[in-house]
């Protein structure tokens, strides 16, 4: 279960790295697909509650990094809503790479 990290492309242009305990995080966030803030979100929150649920099963505990992630994730999508208008609403994943 390796960890993973996602790169994104924010509305404004601005990249960030998204930090998955799993790798099942792809099947929620593909390369090459762009996706609505609130799809963005969504997307991401389910995908971390399922990686986060196999940190779980597999080790007895909660991920409190994906925990984490979560908020940061909640946090920027409301800034990107609430912020200057940018050229695109939408939030383009980039790449996704597991780590060993």
């Amino acid at each position: 279960m390796p960890e993973t990290l996602v790169r994104i492309a924010w509305p404004n242009g601005q990249e960030d790295t998204v930090y998955s305990p799993s790798s099942t995080i792809v099947e929620y966030l593909k390369p090459g697909v762009e996706l609505s803030l609130s799809e963005f979100e969504a997307q991401a929150l389910r995908g971390l509650d399922f990686a986060s649920r196999r940190v779980t099963a597999i080790y007895g505990f909660a991920c409190t990094a994906a925990e984490a992630e979560k908020e940061r994730l909640v946090a920027a999508v409301r800034q990107h809503q609430a912020g200057a208008p940018a050229p695109t609403d939408t939030v383009k994943i980039l790449t996704v790479k597991a780590r060993a």
